[in-house]
């Protein structure tokens, strides 16, 4: 490639991206690359516990907790193909549902696989964070769409079918965790 000043080809800064397990390294000139997107960091410090105990500490929050007494509670997490910090989340988050007469959690796979060791490990932590906060009622649900019972929410426009796991009928109030992504 060469560039506009003096005609010194430039060089193309190496961009390094995780693949599975490792890292790949692409060489893309500079005309083709519009922005580098990195992820944010909080200038407080602290990680994504930090983050979460602050959002858990406002008057939303407080809300919801309120909300959740006496109540059925759904709440729905990422499958193992998102790479979530769950175990940052669930700790703080777990606790404030202890009035809730029950706590579903069910983990959202859309079309993958249910039965992978990721959603295994999923479940595992959602256990260990229950026992934890001594959630008396929890129930944990890997969504599998070739098996469980699936309901019928509408169509979108371009008229296909939208369908939802039939167990999350039963809660009275459903709480999402998710990325972006997937809102």
């Amino acid at each position: 490639m060469v560039s506009p000043d003096y005609g010194v080809p430039r060089l193309m800064p190496d961009y390094k991206f995780h693949h599975g397990d490792g890292i790949v390294t692409l060489k893309i000139p500079d005309a083709n690359v519009a922005a580098v997107i990195r992820p944010w960091h909080s200038s407080q410090g602290g990680g994504n516990a930090s983050l979460v105990a602050d959002a858990l500490g406002c008057a939303e929050a407080a809300a919801f907790t309120s909300m959740t007494a006496g109540k059925k509670v759904c709440v729905l997490v990422d499958d193992g193909t998102r790479q979530e910090p769950l175990e940052d989340v669930l700790k703080p988050l777990v606790p404030i549902m202890k009035k809730a007469s029950q706590v579903m959690f069910m983990v959202c796979t859309g079309t993958h696989d249910a039965e992978t060791p990721e959603n295994h490990r999923i479940e595992s932590k959602i256990r260990k964070a229950s026992t934890d906060a001594k959630l008396e009622s929890v129930k944990v649900h890997v969504h599998d769409c070739r098996q469980d019972t699936m309901a019928e929410a509408g169509r979108t426009s371009r008229d296909t079918r939208v369908l939802y796991n039939k167990l999350v009928d039963g809660a009275n109030l459903v709480a999402l965790y998710a990325d972006g992504d997937k809102i």
